[in-house]
């Protein structure tokens, strides 16, 4: 995604929707959630103006592995339905 942004790329209407959310343990640093995950439709676009639709998508239940660093949370690996 960031090297699409870099060369001119556009992403619209892109979200992603989390809910049925189920935290199943972790420490101080890490944790480990159970979740679905819904991206709306959505379009992206190129530097030369042609646009692609995207349809909607569901992923889930899957499981999360969350890590914390100085910034913030970051998903440190994603394990699908």
């Amino acid at each position: 995604m960031a090297t699409a942004l870099q060369r001119g790329g556009t992403y619209h209407g892109l979200a992603c929707v989390v809910s049925e959310v189920a935290f199943l343990g972790g420490t101080a640093h890490t944790a480990k959630i159970r979740a679905t995950i819904r991206t709306p439709a959505y379009w992206t676009g190129q530097p030369d103006g042609r646009r692609t639709p995207h349809q909607q998508e569901i992923l889930g239940p899957c499981i999360l592995t969350l890590t914390l660093i100085q910034d913030g949370w970051r998903i440190l690996a994603l394990n699908g339905p």
